[in-house]
C-alpha cells in the first residue's frame, strides 16, 4: 500500500479516527493479547527476557559459598554482559548462554562444595527456573537415560534400574516468543544395574 492510498484513507475516515490512532489501537490490542498469553504459560516455563537475567544476577549475592568466589564472579560478569548487550528478540540465544553459564559455574561445582553449600546452589538452580527430574533409585533408567550424563553400570540388582543417583538431574523449558521450546537439561550422575 503506497502513501497516497494511506493518506486518502486517513482523510476519508479522519472524523472517525486517524490512521495512526488506528494503528496504535491495534498495537495496544496486540500487546494486551501478548500479556494475557504469557499468563497462560505453564508455571514451569521461563521467559528469557532482561528481567529474568537481572533476577539471576541479583540472586548471586544470596550465595555465600566458600571456594566458589571465582565461579560466581564469572557467572555474574557473564550475566551482566547478557543483560547489557544481549539480543532479547532471540530468546533461544539468550537462554542458551544463560544455561551454559549455570551449568559451568553452578551445576558442575557439585564436587567443589559441601553438602550444605550445594543445597544453596540447588536453590539458585531452582530460582533460575529448573525443575528436578522426578526420578529416584529403583526406577527404570530407560525413560530417564537422557537426563544422566554417563550412567555407570553396576552388577547385581534388578536389570536396568537405577542403583543410586549421585547428582540430581534438572530440566528447564522456556518461551521463545512464539511457543514453549524444548527442554534444556542439566544432566545428572547415576549408577544403574546393567
Amino acid at each position: 500500500m503506497d502513501m497516497q492510498v494511506l493518506e486518502q484513507l486517513e482523510q476519508k475516515y479522519e472524523s472517525y479516527v486517524s490512521f495512526v490512532d488506528w494503528l496504535e489501537r491495534l498495537e495496544n490490542i496486540y500487546l494486551q493479547n501478548l500479556k494475557e498469553e504469557s499468563f497462560l504459560l505453564p508455571a514451569d516455563v521461563v521467559i528469557p527476557n532482561e528481567y529474568y537475567v537481572r533476577m539471576l544476577i541479583s540472586c548471586i549475592s544470596e550465595l555465600q559459598v566458600d571456594g566458589l568466589e571465582r565461579e560466581l564472579e564469572h557467572l555474574e560478569n557473564g550475566l551482566k554482559q547478557i543483560a547489557e548487550t544481549g539480543d532479547f528478540d532471540d530468546a533461544e540465544e539468550i537462554m542458551g548462554k544463560v544455561h551454559e553459564m549455570i551449568k559451568k559455574y553452578i551445576y558442575k561445582s557439585d564436587t567443589k562444595v559441601s553438602s550444605k553449600d550445594w543445597q544453596m546452589l540447588e536453590k539458585y538452580i531452582e530460582k533460575a527456573g529448573y525443575l528436578a527430574v522426578p526420578v529416584k533409585s529403583g526406577d527404570d533408567i530407560s525413560p530417564y537415560r537422557t537426563y544422566f550424563e554417563r550412567p555407570i553400570g553396576a552388577d547385581g540388582g534388578k536389570k536396568n534400574t537405577i542403583k543410586q543417583i549421585q547428582l540430581k538431574p534438572y530440566r528447564l523449558r522456556f518461551y521463545d516468543g512464539v511457543e514453549v521450546s524444548g527442554e534444556l537439561k542439566l544432566c545428572g550422575k547415576c549408577t544403574y544395574y546393567k
